[in-house]
């Protein structure tokens, strides 16, 4: 039997939105995501998830979550960009840092972004020394620094980036990346959300386990076909849910994660 890969689920803090920004099916009102002039009682709380996949030849980060900054005064923290319509909240002992830590784990092979949006990487500074690479796809990151919507380049300036280019045919757009060269982690372009968003996937003694990134907020995205309050292509973001309900219905599917799903609690997965 090969080698078992260990996949943590971790919450780092949680991110405060009106319901209508993960489906816009919510409200009627196509600016009620900014959460303006809405009414308390539609305010939900999202986990902000990262994971932590340990494989034989190195531990990889996916995402960093809020940095510790946020706890103290996050609107001196962020631009008005980057909490207007998504408040971080942040708890004692619940930035990667920390838990990396509390794990043991010094040193990571690769961090992988999904995206660049503030919720996926504002803790990148805080975490970038202990990655030898710091993947990001070629798309998203054009994207990223042409600036505009939750891209914050501040986050990044003192970041060094490893690019990468799809080196194989998977996924809903035939674009995959091996991240090992082994067949073990997969990185999937999944467009939509923003121009360059990636998805994981995980493989290992015929099982998987895949990783949505943004192009997905939770179950009921893949499985109802529900579009957030704000994408970047439309058509894209449905082919991609597509694809992710297609994977969710094989026999051999350990868990389809989403980063805000407020049904998954933080948990090891080993197979």
């Amino acid at each position: 039997m090969d080698d078992k890969l260990k996949v943590h689920v971790l919450h780092t803090g949680y991110v405060e939105v009106d319901k209508a920004l993960p489906f816009r099916n919510k409200s009627l009102n196509p600016f009620a995501y900014t959460g303006l002039l809405r009414n308390k009682s539609n305010k939900i709380r999202l986990p902000v998830s990262v994971y932590l996949i340990e494989h034989p030849k190195g531990n990889v980060l996916v995402d960093t979550g809020w940095s510790k900054a946020v706890r103290g005064n996050y609107k001196k923290h962020l631009p008005v960009k980057g909490y207007l319509a998504s408040k971080p909240i942040l708890g004692p002992g619940e930035s990667i840092t920390e838990q990396l830590d509390k794990l043991g784990i010094k040193k990571l092979q690769f961090i992988v972004l999904t995206h660049m949006h503030v919720d996926h990487i504002d803790a990148l500074s805080e975490v970038q020394d202990y990655a030898e690479f710091i993947l990001v796809s070629r798309d998203e990151l054009k994207s990223a620094n042409n600036g505009g919507g939750r891209y914050i380049k501040e986050l990044w300036q003192n970041t060094i980036f490893d690019r990468f280019d799809w080196n194989g045919e998977m996924g809903p757009y035939f674009k995959s990346y091996d991240v090992f060269r082994d067949g073990k982690i997969n990185l999937i372009y999944l467009p939509g959300h923003t121009a360059g968003s990636t998805g994981v996937l995980i493989k290992n003694n015929g099982k998987f386990v895949f990783i949505t990134g943004g192009a997905a907020y939770a179950k009921e995205s893949w499985e109802k076909l529900e579009l957030p309050s704000i994408v970047n292509d439309r058509d894209r973001t449905l082919r991609c849910l597509k694809y992710i309900r297609k994977l969710s219905r094989a026999d051999n599917c350990i868990e389809i994660l989403a980063s805000h799903d407020p049904e998954v609690k933080p948990h090891v997965i080993e197979f």
